[in-house]
């Protein structure tokens, strides 16, 4: 086979960030029957089957990774683990030696190829900056076409930093319509509770003819078809082979630093891969809808491995016409329904679709689209002088409280059923900072000044890219602070504080701040207030 290492391509599409619930469903879809399985329970010590699996041996060249691949039992070898299933697992091992990182990867390619399927592997996984661990597969005439052309499917990608601990990325890569550059998706599943390395979770892919779906645990969160791909090449009707491996440094996770453990470990409960024949998806359940902030009604329903999508029915009335979705082939088991007349009851129906047909619908449910009252996150205004948290952005939603350009959390925490970009921060007092700013993006803050006087306003901020340009205004619209303008401050997660060139007179008590962001290209922790 050819000796072709992992390479990150362009994200072009928007990343599904999904707040599941975290139920164990059963595996694998309705038809589908065990065809071939490794479970790493050759014997405490050993190694997995030679007839099974082949290692890449070497330096990896490719994303600047660290890593020199191996084949000796340190790097990969069943261990005895009570977690698993059957108390053995295969672990694969990084290790760094002065400087000098090893690690193992371990591909079906030249033994086992698969078209189509069930594909799943329970894994419990590693973490720490610069680790990098991957279950993926790739296309078996990587020898004649190469790579991306070949196709590439990732089912779990993880970059080790703790914003990542809940946090999965699948992709695919494919060869763009000329040969030019990357065709690209990518989503992502973010745990309710818990992480994936304190305990293992299952990554599955039902991969059928020109569609592949997504899921974790059997929740559902990404599905792309062959339609999608226009003139672009589509390779994922041809034979694929499985991959597993850490990476350790590269372009996209960074490199190891003195917070990264040495030796760290994924353990592989075992992969399995089931054949058969797709049956139409059961009526979905535990189907529920209740009223949010501003004009807002979240539904909710439990996710199931034999869907891969579902259809949305709303109506006004007690009649819900099933004739044509409201909102077709949803990803997900949450959907926020927005932009309601307020006092009204809407009325919903659900119903799970696979390419065998379509379930029967839910019962109706129905709930009142709340009025949009704007109020204090934490149900009290923040306190002036002091420091105003950004993700702690005033409650009543999207247009009222907040406007972001996309409708989905894309920053995987934290008020997740929220429109607004919240990630986990590694700036001072931790907590949590608002990304992937956009011009035109607002948040409002309820905050209550002590005093009458002069402030002077000061923003935490961090950016990769050219900086960027905010203002803070009052209730009526009037700019607060004129523009504050910052540069690159050397990493995303690399926080400075900038403040307004000049102070700002606040009235004494209760009253609204808008936080305006001009440009986009940031990431904002917190806002500090003091007396001049």
């Amino acid at each position: 086979m050819s000796f072709c290492f992992k390479a990150l391509g362009l994200v072009i599409a928007t990343n599904a960030i999904i707040f599941a619930p975290l139920m164990a469903q059963a595996a694998p879809p309705a038809g589908y029957k065990l065809t071939w399985s490794d479970e790493f329970h050759q014997g405490v010590g050993s190694q997995p089957s030679k007839d099974d699996w082949h290692y890449d041996i070497g330096k990896n060249n490719a994303n600047n990774e660290l890593e020199i691949y191996t084949d000796d039992a340190e790097h990969s070898q069943i261990v005895a683990d009570r977690k698993a299933d059957d108390g053995e697992a295969l672990q694969i091992l990084q290790t760094n030696d002065d400087g000098v990182y090893h690690s193992a990867r371990m591909t079906t390619g030249g033994k086992h190829d698969f078209k189509y399927g069930f594909i799943e592997s329970r894994i419990k996984l590693p973490y720490g900056q610069g680790i990098w661990p991957a279950f993926w597969m790739l296309g078996s005439n990587i020898g004649q076409v190469g790579w991306p052309s070949c196709g590439e499917i990732d089912i779990m990608e993880n970059i080790g930093l703790k914003s990542w601990w809940s946090h999965n990325q699948a992709s695919l890569h494919s060869q763009k319509a000329g040969g030019h550059g990357t065709f690209d998706f990518a989503g992502g599943y973010d745990l309710p509770s818990g992480t994936f390395k304190d305990e293992y979770h299952t990554f599955q892919l039902w991969w059928l003819s020109d569609s592949l779906s997504f899921y974790i645990d059997g929740n559902l969160y990404e599905t792309h078809t062959k339609a999608e791909y226009g003139d672009n090449p589509y390779p994922f009707n041809d034979p694929e082979f499985i991959l597993l491996n850490v990476a350790v440094g590269g372009g996209w996770p960074g490199n190891p630093d003195s917070t990264t453990i040495f030796p760290m470990k994924m353990l592989v409960d075992y992969v399995r891969v089931y054949s058969g024949t797709p049956k139409k998806p059961p009526m979905p359940t535990h189907f529920a809808a209740t009223s949010a902030d501003g004009k807002q009604i979240i539904l909710r329903w439990q996710s199931d491995v034999n869907a891969t999508g579902y259809n949305l029915y709303r109506s006004t009335t007690r009649k819900v016409d099933l004739s044509t979705p409201y909102k077709a082939g949803l990803q997900t088991s949450t959907f926020t329904d927005v932009g309601l007349r307020e006092g009204q009851r809407y009325f919903y129906r659900l119903a799970a679709v696979n390419p065998a047909g379509t379930s029967s619908p839910t019962k109706i449910v129905s709930t009142v689209a709340p009025k949009a009252i704007e109020l204090p996150y934490s149900g009290k205004p923040a306190s002036i002088p002091g420091k105003v948290q950004i993700p702690n952005y005033d409650r009543g939603g999207e247009g009222l409280a907040y406007h972001d350009t996309d409708p989905i959390n894309v920053g995987h925490y934290y008020r997740l059923l929220d429109g607004v970009d919240i990630e986990e921060t590694a700036d001072e007092g931790d907590g949590h900072d608002v990304g992937y700013a956009a011009a035109g993006e607002w948040l409002k803050y309820t905050v209550d000044v002590k005093k009458a006087g002069e402030y002077i306003v000061s923003f935490r901020v961090a950016s990769d890219l050219n900086g960027g340009t905010l203002h803070l205004e009052d209730a009526t619209g009037k700019d607060l602070t004129g523009p504050v303008t910052f540069a690159n401050t050397g990493g995303w997660q690399k926080f400075k504080t900038v403040t307004a060139t000049a102070p700002v007179t606040l009235p004494a008590g209760k009253q609204v701040l808008k936080l305006v962001e001009d440009t986009g290209g940031f990431n904002m922790h917190y806002i500090d207030v003091e007396m001049k």
